[in-house]
């Protein structure tokens, strides 16, 4: 890892949209202008990746792959239920005599 190790990661997004708090990737060194102008917090990049001062990046093999699973995770994170684990529109269904 390259850069502050305490950055605050809260979502994922794509370079061009990417904001502060944010987690992206770039596959290539081709977007290493895009890098340098995007408001992310955190890049996945590969192992070759130039460095650009005051980034963070995150070195693997396959940014894109890693990039996937950050983005399942998220997903994750995001459909649990807030406040108990109980669905707001949940609802209960008599239990028939038959099973009881």
């Amino acid at each position: 890892m390259d850069g502050n190790a305490d950055a605050a990661i809260v979502g994922v997004n794509t370079l061009e949209l990417a904001q502060p708090g944010e987690l992206t990737f770039a596959e290539s060194t081709k977007y290493a202008p895009q890098v340098q102008q995007s408001r992310a917090s955190a890049f996945i990049v590969s192992p070759t990746f130039p460095a650009v001062t005051g980034r963070t990046f995150l070195r693997v093999e396959n940014p894109r792959m890693a990039f996937i699973k950050a983005l399942r995770l998220f997903q994750f994170q995001a459909e649990r239920p807030q406040g108990g684990g109980v669905h707001r529109l949940a609802s209960l269904a008599a239990i028939p005599e038959v099973i009881k």
